[in-house]
């Protein structure tokens, strides 16, 4: 799978950005996250962000560790998500 993304950096901080507001990342397994935001074999991150389109609101933001597992977000994330918008 060719994953298109980018990735920000702030505070001592970096997180993989993923754009699913076309549902092309819907598949995407817990174990492919953690390969992703593994520093010695993916991109390396210490997490990994994903907007996806939501049928109640104008996106949904998934924040997940980089061992996977689904968290809460914070203010820096959405920081992140408003500067890549706006370059959109």
């Amino acid at each position: 799978m060719n994953i298109s993304f980018s990735k920000y950096q702030g505070t001592g901080n970096d997180f993989i950005m993923l754009d699913n507001l076309s549902g092309n990342y819907d598949a995407l397994t817990l174990d492919q996250i953690r390969f992703l935001c593994d520093r010695k074999l993916g991109v390396g991150a210490d997490g990994l962000i994903k907007i996806s389109k939501d049928e109640n609101f104008d996106f949904n933001v998934e924040y997940y560790n980089s061992d996977g597992k689904l968290r809460l977000t914070d203010v820096f994330i959405w920081k992140c998500f408003l500067f890549q918008m706006s370059s959109v």
